[in-house]
């Protein structure tokens, strides 16, 4: 929504809540309201991927966002790397 305001510290083009100054006497129709366009959405894929320990009857989950990967496990927080992952991207 836009309108034209006339204060006595001058005109403004108010559109989308801003204030912009424009010169005495202009119309709403000297300022048309800009084409939105829609951008397309592209959905991401997430995976995760169950990978057991070396303790048996333990897992830890590894999550794949397009070729960035991370584990739930100790070592990935402190290094950023584990095996799991490796095992992960072997059995994809």
């Amino acid at each position: 929504m836009q309108c034209i305001a006339n204060t006595i510290n001058g005109s403004y083009l108010i559109r989308n809540g801003k204030w912009t100054p424009v010169p005495k006497g202009s119309k709403l129709s000297d300022y048309p309201e800009p084409i939105v366009t829609k951008q397309a959405i592209v959905p991401v894929t997430i995976r995760h991927h169950q990978i057991s320990s070396s303790k048996p009857g333990k897992f830890y989950t590894v999550t794949q966002n397009k070729n960035h990967y991370s584990c739930d496990c100790q070592g990935y927080m402190y290094r950023a790397k584990c095996r799991h992952i490796e095992e992960a991207k072997r059995v994809i």
